[in-house]
């Protein structure tokens, strides 16, 4: 697609194929856009308010963590990022002069900040050069005839679902406008819009899984099992699954030195002054956050624990 010599006859191609594009801008190209450094504080300021303390702190991390992205990129990469973003623009107004249809969405994962998504994603293409009430039909009209509701939503009209969002503002002129929203009116009934502290997910959820994360760690064995006191430092090999470059071992409470050897194997030094103590010491594997949790009895990023024992001499 970054061909640009392709455009036209890939355009062609689609449009005559009936093919739709959802460009995606949100989750594929937040890190290429002007107004990044903008959104990216947004989003801290967001989770900032007390009254969204209810959103899970993994959320938050990961939203937070996939700005960063950009901060590690190189000087090539940032020149590839800006030039791809660039192609991807001039793609869709060909798309769009062929014929081609855009449709609105996100893919609004636990790396993107929801509720904003959509809106951004209509910044986006207008950042792109598209018309403000091109967007708009596009998102309201466009998205309810590809879902196959065009006869029931999508346009003001006598007979159609009369649900109405009244804003501050003129989005044909501002597509920013969209933002400023002072009613939601829904089958008849104005909605509160407002944020809660107290709201609970209404789907009942037995504990809290987390995808797109670190896997939970398993210690399967730990050799040597033992050892005489004040003969350190010891270097224990656990063994088990879901170890990962970024994984710990935590010996008696104390995190020590762990080198990764494989997704099954860690090497841990104890130093001497953490053995010259006679004593049974819980050993712990800790991942990085977030982790799958795939066990409700076990909710964090700990492992099983282990039991490592110091002798008298």
């Amino acid at each position: 697609m970054m061909e640009e010599d392709t455009f036209d006859a890939v355009s062609e191609f689609l449009v005559k194929e009936d093919v739709r594009i959802e460009p995606d801008f949100v989750y594929r190209w937040q890190l290429a856009s002007h107004k990044r450094e903008e959104r990216e504080y947004e989003d801290f300021v967001t989770f900032s308010d007390p009254r969204l303390s209810y959103i899970p702190e993994v959320t938050r991390w990961r939203n937070m963590r996939s700005w960063q992205v950009y901060r590690r990129l190189n000087a090539q990469q940032l020149q590839e990022l800006r030039e791809g973003y660039e192609k991807f623009q001039k793609f869709l107004h060909c798309f769009v002069r062929a014929g081609g249809r855009i449709d609105i969405g996100t893919d609004t994962s636990e790396g993107r900040m929801a509720g904003k998504g959509v809106h951004r994603e209509l910044e986006f293409l207008v950042d792109a050069g598209f018309s403000p009430s091109d967007v708009l039909a596009w998102v309201t009209k466009g998205n309810a005839e590809f879902i196959g509701k065009g006869d029931d939503l999508g346009t003001v009209e006598a007979g159609k679902i009369a649900d109405i969002i009244v804003v501050n503002g003129d989005p044909l002129k501002d597509i920013t406008a969209l933002r400023k929203v002072e009613t939601v009116i829904k089958n008849g009934e104005i909605m509160d819009i407002g944020y809660h502290p107290d709201y609970n997910n209404p789907l009942p959820k037995p504990f809290e899984g987390v995808i797109h994360a670190y896997p939970q760690p398993k210690i399967g064995g730990i050799s040597p099992v033992i050892t005489v006191e004040e003969s350190g430092p010891v270097t224990l090999t656990i063994e088990g699954q879901g170890f990962v470059t970024g994984s710990v071992v935590e010996v008696g409470g104390v995190r020590v030195s762990t080198e990764f050897v494989s997704g099954n194997e860690l090497k841990a030094t104890l130093p001497a002054d953490l053995v010259k103590r006679v004593g049974t010491y819980m050993v712990l594997v800790i991942n990085p956050t977030p982790v799958t949790i795939r066990d409700p009895l076990h909710e964090d990023e700990r492992s099983n624990p282990k039991y490592f024992m110091v002798k008298f001499k």
